[in-house]
Formats: C-alpha cells, sequence, structure tokens
C-alpha cells in the first residue's frame, strides 16, 4: 500500500509533465505520419487495429477516470445517510479515493491523447464508410476537450462551485456521447 501512495503521490508532483510528455508524444506520432507516412505506411488492416486498441486502452483510462467521482458520491452517500463502516473498510476507502484524486487529472489528459490518436487513425490515416460514427467520434472528442480544459483551469485557480459543477455534467454527456458513438461504431 505505500508504493501505491508513493506513486500516487509522485504522479500529483509531476502531473503537469506527465500531461506534458502524452500531448508531446501524441503529437510525434501525429507529425511522423504527416510528414513521413509511418501509420499510412502499414497494411490497412493493421492501422485499423492499431486505431481499435487506442480505443480500447482510452476506454479502461476513462474508467480508472470516472472512478474517483463515482467512489467519492458513494462515500458521501455512506455519510449522509449515517451508515457506519467497520474503520479498516473507512480507510481502505478514503485511501482508494485519495489515490484516485491524485491520478484524476493525469488519467484525463491521457484519455484525450489517446482519444486524439484513435480518431486521427480511424478518420484520416484510415477513413471508413461509416460517416456517423466518425461524427459522433468528433462530437465527443470536441467535449472532452471542454472537460479537460476546464478540469485543467479549475487545476489551477480556485475553482468556483459552478465550475465544477459544469466539469461534473459536462462529465456526465461525455459518458452519454460516448455510449452513442460506441453503439454507432459497433
Amino acid at each position: 500500500m505505500e508504493f501505491i501512495k508513493k506513486l500516487a503521490e509522485f504522479a500529483s508532483q509531476r502531473s503537469a509533465l506527465i500531461v506534458l510528455l502524452c500531448v508531446i508524444a501524441t503529437s510525434l506520432i501525429i507529425a511522423m505520419d504527416l510528414y513521413m507516412g509511418v501509420l499510412s505506411g502499414l497494411p490497412g488492416k493493421t492501422t485499423k487495429s492499431i486505431g481499435k486498441i487506442l480505443g480500447k486502452i482510452s476506454e479502461v483510462v476513462v474508467f480508472i477516470t470516472v472512478l474517483y467521482y463515482a467512489l467519492r458520491e458513494v462515500y458521501r452517500q455512506i455519510k449522509r445517510r449515517q451508515v457506519m463502516l467497520p474503520s479498516r473498510i473507512e480507510k481502505g476507502l478514503m485511501m482508494v479515493i485519495r489515490i484516485a484524486r491524485f491520478i484524476h487529472p493525469v488519467s484525463g489528459s491521457i484519455v484525450l491523447c489517446l482519444v486524439i490518436l484513435h480518431g486521427y487513425i480511424l478518420a484520416v490515416v484510415w477513413p471508413s464508410p461509416e460517416d456517423w460514427a466518425i461524427w459522433s467520434g468528433l462530437l465527443a472528442l470536441a467535449l472532452l476537450t471542454v472537460v479537460s480544459v476546464s478540469g485543467w483551469i479549475m487545476r489551477i485557480s480556485q475553482p468556483a462551485l459552478a465550475l465544477r459543477k459544469g466539469h461534473r455534467y459536462m462529465g456526465l454527456l461525455l459518458l452519454f456521447l460516448y455510449l452513442c458513438h460506441k453503439v454507432i461504431a459497433d
């Protein structure tokens, strides 16, 4: 458990650096493809598979990102209803919430980078006739960008309650758009 705590503290202290590295890596991959045709030179099925795998990885990272909010809300409801938990379970839950809180901004930014690569590969490198899937994905990407920017604004400055609520509700809307994209794409 100590290792996980130290890892979470390390990630929170260096979150801007981790996000910057992800953005640079995403930009380099897209630039390498635009100028050297790295992804375009691969066989079509391989390129499409890479795009799909990036989408699946982003789903897992989204789950990790949403975990903080879900666990925090569960804990708040338990406390509001004055349910007594064994102290060991409560301490464990609080530790998981604390770790998820540290990981949340970094994983949210990683999701944005993964989704940009996923969209780039499936819409630009390997375009398919599934126009509705591309448009629904672009709409979800636009909202994900707004959610990410509002999250980093909250991290930099003292957020107003309206901004926090807006970030939360836009996140729920984003989950709905993701489900729509998933239904259309599959």
